[in-house]
């Protein structure tokens, strides 16, 4: 396998892993937990109580770390995606 064009950036890789990330950042673990994200929480989410009001809850900070590892996480499976997809086609 050559990793140098499996790592290389391509329209499709960049669309499929911008489909990914918006996806994944709509999932969170649980509304009063205070984070979304996914498969690691890294954006603060609005907590509200039992009667829709906010809360006055001090919101957790933006987790950049967790942020940067989500972009590899997602281009990953993005590149993997692409690969098996060119493999499969070429049959």
């Amino acid at each position: 396998m050559n990793w140098k064009k499996f790592f290389n950036p391509t329209v499709g890789k960049i669309i499929l892993f911008l489909i990914l990330i918006i996806i994944s950042t709509l999932f969170y673990k649980d509304i009063t937990e205070g984070y979304g994200g996914w498969p690691l929480h890294f954006w603060p989410i609005k907590i509200y109580g039992a009667a829709g009001f906010k809360t006055f809850v001090n919101t957790p900070p933006f987790l950049i770390l967790n942020f940067m590892a989500d972009i590899v996480f997602w281009y990953l499976i993005s590149c993997g995606v692409i690969a098996l997809y060119n493999k499969i086609n070429k049959k």
